[in-house]
């Protein structure tokens, strides 16, 4: 159900080996684009999306951020996360609730939570 995977200031090759064979090939059934952090920015602003920032120290709880309508979800790096990269007044800062000793997952991990946590509030209205 994900519309698009953008790439933004990412040295990684979505199509490396890689990513297809990591993925089985789902790399080619989801349209993907890379650029610029401001290019990616600009295009979510321009097209009507809100931007959420999955961030360990995210203000709200994935499980109440409202994902239904134009949604963008932005995911760091494992080992950097999100750095002080897209934060600002048109981004919200969205956690992923965890528990025990574990304060992150691995970002395809939290990129599919995401994903299904999406499906989930669309598929209930």
């Amino acid at each position: 159900g994900v519309s698009a995977v953008l790439l933004s200031d990412c040295p990684s090759d979505r199509f490396n080996p890689n990513a297809i064979r990591g993925s089985l090939g789902a790399v080619f059934t989801v349209p993907s684009a890379s650029g610029s952090g401001s290019d990616v920015s600009s295009f979510l602003q321009t097209h009507g999306y809100r931007v959420a920032a999955m961030r360990v120290e995210g203000s709200r709880p994935l499980f109440e951020f409202d994902l239904r309508g134009k949604v963008a979800v932005v995911l760091g790096s494992e080992a950097d996360g999100l750095a002080g990269r897209w934060a600002g007044d048109s981004v919200e800062p969205v956690a992923l609730p965890m528990a025990g000793h574990v304060d992150s997952l691995n970002v395809s991990v939290s990129a599919a939570v995401v994903a299904y946590e999406t499906v989930r509030q669309r598929s209930i209205g």
